[in-house]
């Protein structure tokens, strides 16, 4: 695999960092993941712009300033590597410095892009999956796009652990989000997400999704839910860059609706796949 990281073109093997490098040692940094349909990136601007935003909360410097520059990256990216299904991942990091709490005034950040296949998981739209619920433990700024993952990778190890596709989180007896996706309900037949604000992460396909949604004049409420309405709900979606919609049949012991994938979140995934092309 060939990466672009500091600037240069490299064979992964070749494509080092310092053991000092913040991102390695605080999680000091930032990512997206891009997915890639037929050699061409998907909705790379507005991931970029999240990308940004993010920066700027974390006071991190950018490697360019247009995000032409790292669109003509990716696209030389992905026609190295060949790649025509898959993902692009980006990440920035604050790049090496002495170990201190304290963030340093003029930092080199590292900045790396790479290339990963993916196939579409078609089987899990089609038959839906098991959740389980994990207390939200994260921290009170999930809007950025960080590298601090550890209490996302616990809850959905604990999914596995329990064969479970993913586990929804409840903070304050509310739905937030997925432990890598956000979370969508159907109560009393109108779609309901939890609104873009510091406690969950504004995915660009749960973006999509309600734009789809609205043209298509669905019902929609944008409001925290209880976790009471989580398992009294008749139809449960979660979103991502990779899963696209997925049905989820059953939270816990709970059976959503009849056990099978709802209507609307058959009409949404129609709509979400009328909308990439396929």
């Amino acid at each position: 695999m060939i990466m672009y990281h500091q600037g240069k073109w490299k064979e992964s093997a070749d494509a080092t960092v310092s053991i000092h490098d913040r991102g390695l040692v605080f999680g000091d940094g930032i990512y997206e993941v891009i997915r890639v349909y037929n050699g061409a990136p998907l909705q790379a601007n507005e991931h970029m712009h999240r990308f940004f935003e993010s920066a700027k909360g974390l006071s991190l410097p950018l490697p360019y300033n247009d995000i032409k520059d790292y669109l003509f990256i990716f696209q030389e990216c992905l026609e190295r590597n060949a790649l025509t299904e898959g993902f692009l991942y980006v990440q920035l990091t604050r790049g090496e410095a002495p170990r201190s709490h304290v963030q340093p005034a003029n930092p080199t950040p590292t900045f790396t892009v790479y290339t990963q296949p993916f196939t579409r998981p078609i089987h899990l739209h089609e038959e839906g999956i098991r959740t389980i619920t994990h207390p939200d433990e994260r921290w009170l700024r999930c809007h950025i796009k960080s590298l601090n993952l550890l209490p996302n990778t616990l809850a959905r190890t604990k999914a596995e652990v329990a064969q479970a596709g993913e586990a929804i989180l409840l903070r304050d007896n509310t739905v937030t989000e997925g432990s890598l996706s956000n979370v969508f309900m159907v109560i009393e037949g109108t779609l309901v997400t939890h609104p873009a604000n510091t406690r969950i992460l504004n995915g660009i396909t749960r973006q999509t999704v309600l734009q789809l949604a609205e043209t298509e004049s669905l019902p929609i409420s944008i409001r925290a839910a209880s976790s009471d309405e989580l398992f009294q709900a008749s139809e449960v979606f979660i979103t991502s860059t990779n899963m696209e919609i997925v049905p989820v049949n059953q939270i816990d012991q709970h059976v959503v609706g009849d056990g099978k994938p709802g209507p609307l979140t058959r009409r949404l995934q129609h709509s979400y796949e009328a909308y990439l092309g396929l």
